[in-house]
């Protein structure tokens, strides 16, 4: 696999602030949409959703702050609560799911499947409480207070190449981060893995926020995809490993789940080592490289 991010155009010194307001304007309309939905009922897609929202609205708040407009600390803790909320019923959702796509004939299925209605009907309790109590005028009071900010610091009068080069910066260290954690990357280690596709997001979600202020070719304009393919392969190794380590604990005081968590196991090691394979295989091109600029030289 070839993660080819290649000639990117200078960024629109006149655009960068339009260009992130409408990013996190974006992501803010994605969440609130999302956080309604969860609140009365927090299907698969609804989870998934706000978590995705949640995600990127930070990532383009993270690039706010690099050129000066950070957030405030309630906005961050609102949003830094949301994804403990959520994870733990997105990765019973997730499990659930690939236990059902098991051929029916699997011993100890129904009992698999059993113990994973009871904890999502618990964490579902758990996450419409968590979320009726998110703050919503405030959450709102906090997005426009930095969008108010951010077309400041970019009006007229200031040093707007300045801070078009901090946000070139901002994916310099991402760009870097996400090559240190490929080269980490084992399938001895999960975590090592988990580690490298939450790098990617972070890398892909700021690109998609910059993505108007840099217009690319046929072939840049595909990276987040490609990006995004890497990030679902890493995603199948975590939810395999989730799953087997999940079904390993309750075989422990229920004997019948023993085989089935055995070939869990087996099926996580698997995706592990095509996980790892498919790390080892990217390479990553630096997208401003017309700039005879390395990464390095733009932290």
């Amino acid at each position: 696999m070839s993660l080819a991010l290649t000639h990117v155009p200078d960024l629109d010194d006149q655009n960068d602030a339009a260009v992130l307001v409408m990013s996190i304007e974006t992501d803010r309309v994605a969440l609130r949409r999302a956080l309604e939905g969860c609140r009365t009922k927090p299907k698969p897609r609804r989870v998934h959703a706000l978590r995705v929202a949640t995600r990127r609205l930070q990532s383009a708040l993270e690039l706010a702050a690099v050129v000066g407009a950070k957030p405030d600390l309630r906005l961050r803790r609102q949003l830094n609560e949301l994804l403990p909320t959520l994870s733990p019923l997105r990765d019973s959702h997730v499990a659930r799911q690939t236990v059902e796509g098991l051929a029916a004939s699997t011993p100890a299925l129904d009992s698999l499947l059993e113990l994973f209605a009871r904890r999502e009907h618990r964490l579902e309790r758990q996450v419409v409480a968590r979320l009726s109590a998110f703050d919503v005028v405030e959450f709102e009071r906090g997005v426009s207070a930095l969008t108010s900010r951010l077309r400041e610091l970019f009006a007229p009068d200031t040093s707007r190449p300045a801070l078009a080069a901090a946000l070139r910066g901002a994916l310099a260290e991402r760009h870097l981060e996400v090559e240190r954690r490929r080269r980490r990357a084992n399938a001895e280690r999960p975590k090592s893995l988990h580690r490298l596709r939450l790098t990617l997001k972070s890398y892909r979600y700021a690109l998609d926020a910059l993505a108007a202020a840099l217009p690319l070719p046929r072939e840049g304009q595909q990276a987040s995809q490609v990006l995004a393919q890497l990030q679902d392969q890493l995603g199948g190794a975590h939810d395999a490993h989730l799953l087997a380590e999940t079904a390993r604990l309750w075989a422990k005081k229920r004997h019948k789940l023993r085989r089935l968590a055995q070939t869990l196991q087996q099926t996580s090691d698997a995706a592990q080592r095509a996980g790892a394979e498919a790390a080892a295989q990217a390479r990553l091109a630096w997208p401003l490289a017309h700039e005879k600029a390395t990464p390095e030289s733009l932290r």
